[in-house]
């Protein structure tokens, strides 16, 4: 269980065992409401990383633990519907959470950090839990879970793996984290944010390094090159 897990961080988090069938319901009903299809790069595990990041970081900034877990679960939610729709996936979340959250005290709240989180619409988050969630967003995108999910969510949409002589100009995996990728660490909200964002760029930066020298075969002509000095 993901409370369990984030509780070792933060004891903090452990009182939201209680409200765990509540959340497990609304989560239920927004994915019943898409007509729930995993994305792959953007599946539901996703937004279970999301939750601890948010958590462990709101934990530290003592910030709202019940509206970060509401508001991380449904975040991207709006994405089983994306294709279908011009609307960006977060005003979509935001909209589904609006209809299950009919009844729930902080609603709005709630509402508005689903809505401030998207990447591309570039928001300005308006309280400490909205940074926090664009923050817990940002960090899953980094690190070698970052790096499968790029390739991943890649595949899904028929990008190339890196360009070669016969696709220079074509959208690539391995573009994409110089385009945004390694940039994200730059766009932290929070300190202890842009902390872990800095040590899991490192480990996106290792894994290029070690791609473009498989690529060029540097590998290769190490091993080969031993063999001749021996």
């Amino acid at each position: 269980m993901a409370i369990d897990k984030v509780s070792i961080f933060c004891e903090k988090a452990s009182e939201l065992k209680t409200e765990t069938d509540y959340f497990t319901d609304l989560l239920i009903k927004t994915l019943n409401m898409t007509g729930f299809k995993e994305i792959p790069g953007h599946e539901l595990e996703h937004s279970f990383r999301v939750f601890e990041l948010s958590l462990i970081i709101g934990c530290k900034l003592n910030a709202s633990l019940r509206i970060l877990a509401i508001a991380s679960l449904l975040h991207d939610i709006g994405r089983f519907l994306e294709n279908r729709s011009k609307v960006k996936h977060a005003e979509i979340s935001a909209d589904l959470a609006r209809k299950v959250l009919i009844s729930d005290r902080d609603r709005d709240f709630i509402i508005s950090v689903i809505t401030e989180h998207s990447y591309s619409a570039e928001n300005k988050p308006s309280s400490i839990e909205s940074a926090i969630l664009q923050d817990a967003d940002k960090i899953d995108a980094l690190g070698f879970i970052g790096v499968a999910r790029v390739f991943s969510y890649g595949g899904y949409n028929g990008r190339i793996m890196y360009n070669a002589i016969c696709n220079r100009d074509k959208s690539s995996s391995l573009r994409h984290f110089y385009e945004k990728i390694l940039k994200l660490d730059s766009l932290m909200n929070t300190n202890i944010g842009r902390e872990i964002a800095v040590k899991r760029k490192e480990k996106v930066k290792l894994f290029i390094e070690e791609l473009r020298r498989e690529i060029d075969l540097q590998d290769i002509l190490e091993i080969l090159s031993s063999d001749i000095n021996l």
